[in-house]
Formats: C-alpha cells, sequence, structure tokens
C-alpha cells in the first residue's frame, strides 16, 4: 500500500511491496504523488514494474556477454556480440533508448550493410531475452524488438540480397593458374571446385567427414552450418 507525506519539498510517494525494492518519489502535489503510486502498485501486480534506479546497475555490455558465455555460438554471431559488447561498454539500459537504437544504426549503416545492422539488432534482443527469462533482468520490454519494425520500413536493417553472381570461365582459369604458379596443394583446387558446384562455405568443407558424402546418389549432408540448420 502506497502510503503520501509532506516533506518540505513536496509530497513523497512511498511503497514497500513483498519482491521488489522499496521505492519513493517526490511531487509537488499531493494528488500528482497519490496517481503515481496507484500507477507503480500497478505495474508491480501486473509484474512489470521497473525501478529506473536499480535498471542503471544493469549494463547492456554485461548482458551481452552473459549471453555469449553462456550459449554456444557460430564464430560470426561471436565476433558480433564481442563488438556489441565493446560498443554498448559502459552504457545502462536507461540509456539504450529508441533514439540511442536508431542513431547507433544509421552510423553503422554508412559502412555496413543492412543485413549486418540487422544481425546485430536481432543478437542484442536474445540476449536481452535470454537475461530477461533465465537471469531475471528486470525490463518492461525489449526495445531491440520494439523498434526493429520502424528500423526495417527506415532500411536501416534487413535481409541479405539473393546472390547470383558466377566466376566466369576465363576467372576459374585464372584461379587454378594462379594456384599451380605459387605451387600450392591440390587440395585447395578440389576445395574452390567443392565451392562452386555446391555453394558451400569454406567452414562448411573444412567440417565435411566421409559419413556425410552419399556417392551413389552424389549428395553431401551438411550439418556443420553457420545457421544451424542442416541440408543436403
Amino acid at each position: 500500500m502506497a502510503t503520501i507525506t509532506k516533506s518540505s519539498t513536496g509530497y513523497k510517494v512511498d511503497i514497500r511491496k513483498s519482491g521488489f525494492s522499496r521505492y519513493s518519489k517526490t511531487f509537488p502535489t499531493k494528488t500528482e504523488a497519490k496517481n503515481h503510486g496507484i500507477y507503480v502498485e500497478a505495474e508491480m501486480a501486473r509484474g512489470t514494474w521497473v525501478d529506473k534506479k536499480e535498471l542503471k546497475l544493469e549494463m547492456v555490455s554485461n548482458v551481452l556477454l552473459t549471453f555469449l558465455n553462456e550459449n554456444e555460438c557460430t564464430k560470426s554471431k561471436t565476433h558480433t556480440l564481442k563488438r556489441l559488447a565493446r560498443e554498448f561498454k559502459g552504457l545502462s539500459f536507461n540509456e539504450l533508448t529508441p533514439e540511442f537504437i536508431l542513431n547507433y544504426c544509421r552510423a553503422r549503416r554508412e559502412i555496413v550493410s543492412a543485413k549486418t545492422v540487422g544481425d546485430e539488432i536481432s543478437f542484442l534482443g536474445q540476449s536481452i531475452d535470454y537475461c530477461r527469462v533465465i537471469k531475471g533482468l528486470k525490463l518492461v520490454e525489449n526495445i531491440a524488438k520494439v523498434v526493429k519494425p520502424f528500423l526495417t520500413k527506415e532500411n536501416l536493417i534487413g535481409t541479405s540480397a539473393r546472390r547470383d553472381r558466377r566466376p566466369t570461365p576465363e576467372e576459374i582459369q585464372l584461379i587454378f593458374s594462379e594456384i599451380e604458379r605459387k605451387g600450392s596443394d591440390d587440395y585447395l583446387r578440389d576445395m574452390i571446385l567443392i565451392a562452386m558446384d555446391s555453394g558451400m562455405r569454406q567452414g562448411e568443407i573444412h567440417a565435411m567427414k566421409w559419413s556425410e558424402i552419399d556417392f551413389q546418389n552424389n549428395t553431401i549432408s551438411i550439418w556443420e552450418r553457420k545457421d544451424n540448420r542442416g541440408r543436403t
């Protein structure tokens, strides 16, 4: 139950509720204090109340690194999470506003693609969700997810454009000629042929096992993929 007391600077609302830290705030009028107390108690009852004074203790970089340290991530995702942690070092969730994210995305789009920026915001959102559910991070909403529709509309984030560029026969011959000139091992030539015929990434080729190759049907099953989804 909120209590209202008069002080030398106005009217102070004081709230003590089990499961929450003690909360108080001073207002110029008794009506404002009373209305604010009603609002805070309602938010507490719904389980959506967050005291911004406590929220400042939660740093964005810590949430990103917690997610990284406690989950299996691809090399690309690991690199992105570490970069974001450095970028947001010293930033509190109070400061992680829609305007901050918008300006961040605009600056990033000057040097990287919409797909890259989209990945960064998605990973930020995943990190926040993880810490809210698993670590008890007290946030009313996931701000990274809230702003995504607007960022998409502004073309600041997006998906990769479909790639249809293929090396010409002349370019392929130049590649193989360079391999021969440098005296590289034959395995490099074979890797290039596999990549061109299958569209597999370098890491996928390196991770191949004999058991994943079906010589009878001329297929390769790929399980160590960038997106963690197998394909043939």
